[in-house]
C-alpha cells in the first residue's frame, strides 16, 4: 500500500488523541446528545453543519474513516418534528429558508469525501472486487427503469440516478474504512447511541400523552410525529440496533449489560406499534442470541437474561390474554396485506407481466395512495415487487446477482464482526419485504456502506 499525507499525520500526538475520540463511544454519544438538543430547539441547520464539519475532518485527516458511518446513520434522524416539511411541521418553510446553507454543507462534504475516496483508491486502501461490480451493475440497471413505457416521466431517471449514486458512493466509502475490530466497534456504538436517542424520543412522546390506557388499538392510533420519519422508520432503526448491540455484548467487558439493552430495544420496537418491527425485532434478537450464545464469555448470564425475559413476557401475556390475543392476531395476519398492500402487490406483478423487460418506472400512481407531489415515488412496499414492476427483468437479474455476491462475501470469512454486520443487512432486507426502506435515500446510503465494509473485510 502506497503512503500519503495521512500516514504522516496519524503519527502525531494530537492526531492520536483526536482519533481516539472519534473511534471511541464518545463521538456517537456526543452526536446523540447534539441531535437531542437540536431537535428540542429546532436547530436542524446546526445539526447538519455539525455532521458536515466532523465528517469532513474524519474524511480528510483520519487513517480510519469508520466514524463517518455515525454521520451516515444519524442523517436518518436529522429532521426535527417542528421543522418537518410536511403537514406535521410547525415551521414547514425551514428547509426552504436554509437551502443555501444545506447546499454548501452537502457540496463541501461531497468534495471532501470524493477526495478521500480518490486517495484511498490511489494508495490501495480501497480495493474493488466482484461485489463492487455487482453494485455498479445493479445501480446502472436502475437507470433503465421504465424505458419504453408509454407513460414514462423524467423523474424516473432523476430518482434512479440519486439511488445509484448513493449505492456506489456508500459502497466505495465503506470499502475504504480500515475494517479492523476497532472499526466494527465504532459502527456498533453508532447503532447503540442511535437506539438510545430514539428511546428518549419515544419516551418523550408517550410522556406527552394526557391519558395513557392499556389498549393496543388506542396506543397504535396515537401516530406520533418524529419529523424524520414514521413509526415504521423508527421501528426499522430499532430492529437494526439489535444485532450490533449483541455484538458489543460479545466483545465488551460486562457485555451482558448490552444484551440486557437489546431487550430494551426490543420492547421499544414493539412500542412503536410498527407491525413490521413487532414481527422482525424478535427475529433479529433470536438470530443475534444464537450467535451470541456461541461466542459470548457470559453465556450463563446471557442465558439467564433470556429465560427471565421469556418468563416475564409469558406472565404478562397470560395476565392480559384477552386484551392482547385479538390485536396480536390481527398484526400477524395483516403483516403482508395490511394497509391495502395486497392490491399493490398484485398490481406490481401485473405491471411486470405487461412490461417484463424494463418495467413501468418508479413514478407510477398506485391505489390507496394520495397523489401528493413528492421527491419519492409511490412504492409497492416490497423490494422484489418494486424492482420487478419498476425495472423489469433488466433490473431484477442484477439485483439477484448482487444478493448472491453478498452471501458469498460473508461465506469467504465468517468472523464474529462480519456475521453481526451481515445480520443487520439481513434484517434490513427482511423489513424491506414489507416496506420501502431500501428505496429511501438515507437507509440506502447506510446499506451500501455496510455492504462495502463486508467486501473490504473479506480477506483481512
Amino acid at each position: 500500500m502506497k503512503t500519503c499525507y495521512i500516514d504522516n499525520i496519524k503519527q502525531t500526538r494530537w492526531m492520536k488523541g483526536i482519533s481516539f475520540f472519534f473511534l471511541s463511544p464518545l463521538y456517537p454519544f456526543l452526536t446523540a446528545i447534539m441531535t437531542l438538543i437540536c431537535h428540542r430547539f429546532g436547530w436542524d441547520m446546526t445539526l447538519i453543519a455539525y455532521f458536515a464539519v466532523t465528517g469532513c475532518f474524519v474524511a480528510l485527516f483520519m487513517d480510519d474513516t469508520a466514524p463517518v458511518f455515525t454521520v451516515f446513520l444519524f442523517m436518518n434522524v436529522v429532521v426535527s418534528a417542528q421543522n418537518a416539511p410536511t403537514g406535521y411541521g410547525i415551521d414547514r418553510e425551514y428547509y426552504v429558508r436554509h437551502l443555501p446553507g444545506i447546499i454548501v454543507c452537502i457540496a463541501i462534504s461531497l468534495l471532501v469525501t470524493l477526495f478521500r475516496m480518490g486517495v484511498n483508491l490511489a494508495t490501495g486502501r480501497t480495493k474493488l472486487g466482484i461485489s463492487f461490480y455487482a453494485v455498479v451493475l445493479f445501480s446502472a440497471s436502475l437507470l433503465l427503469n421504465g424505458v419504453g413505457y408509454e407513460e414514462y416521466v423524467k423523474k424516473n431517471l432523476m430518482y434512479a440516478f440519486f439511488l445509484a449514486i448513493l449505492l456506489v458512493f456508500g459502497f466505495v466509502f465503506g470499502a475504504g474504512m480500515k475494517g479492523d475490530e476497532r472499526s466494527f466497534r465504532c459502527i456498533a456504538y453508532a447503532f447503540v447511541f442511535l437506539g438510545l436517542f430514539m428511546l428518549v424520543e419515544l419516551c418523550e412522546r408517550y410522556a406527552s400523552v394526557e391519558e395513557l390506557k392499556f389498549d393496543l388499538v388506542y396506543l397504535r392510533s396515537l401516530g406520533f410525529n418524529y419529523g424524520w420519519g414514521s413509526r415504521n422508520t423508527m421501528g426499522m432503526l430499532f430492529c437494526l440496533t439489535i444485532p450490533t448491540t449483541a455484538y458489543l455484548a460479545a466483545k465488551e467487558r460486562c457485555g451482558w449489560l448490552f444484551y440486557a439493552l437489546d431487550y430494551v430495544f426490543l420492547c421499544a420496537a414493539v412500542m412503536t406499534f410498527s407491525r413490521q418491527a413487532m414481527i422482525f425485532a424478535p427475529v433479529a434478537l433470536l438470530a443475534s442470541t444464537v450467535v451470541l450464545l456461541i461466542v459470548s464469555k457470559y453465556r450463563f448470564i446471557d442465558l439467564s437474561i433470556l429465560v427471565a425475559f421469556c418468563v416475564a413476557a409469558f406472565v404478562f401475556y397470560k395476565c392480559n390474554e384477552e386484551v392482547l390475543r385479538e390485536d396480536f392476531q390481527k398484526i400477524f395476519e395483516t403483516i403482508f396485506t395490511g394497509g391495502d398492500r395486497l392490491p399493490i402487490y398484485q398490481l406490481g406483478w401485473e405491471n411486470f407481466l405487461t412490461h417484463p423487460w424494463f418495467g413501468v418506472g418508479f413514478f407510477t400512481e398506485l391505489p390507496s395512495f394520495s397523489s401528493v407531489e413528492s421527491i419519492l415515488p409511490q412504492m409497492y412496499h416490497n423490494t422484489v415487487i418494486q424492482i420487478l414492476a419498476s425495472c423489469g427483468a433488466v433490473g431484477f437479474l442484477p439485483y439477484l446477482f448482487h444478493r448472491v455476491c453478498t452471501v458469498i462475501s460473508l461465506a469467504k470469512r465468517p468472523s464474529i464482526e462480519r456475521i453481526f454486520l451481515f445480520l443487520v443487512v439481513l434484517v434490513l432486507l427482511l423489513l424491506s419485504l414489507v416496506d420501502t426502506h431500501l428505496f429511501n435515500y438515507f437507509p440506502t446510503l447506510v446499506y451500501a456502506a455496510m455492504i462495502g465494509i463486508l467486501a473490504k473485510t473479506e480477506k483481512q
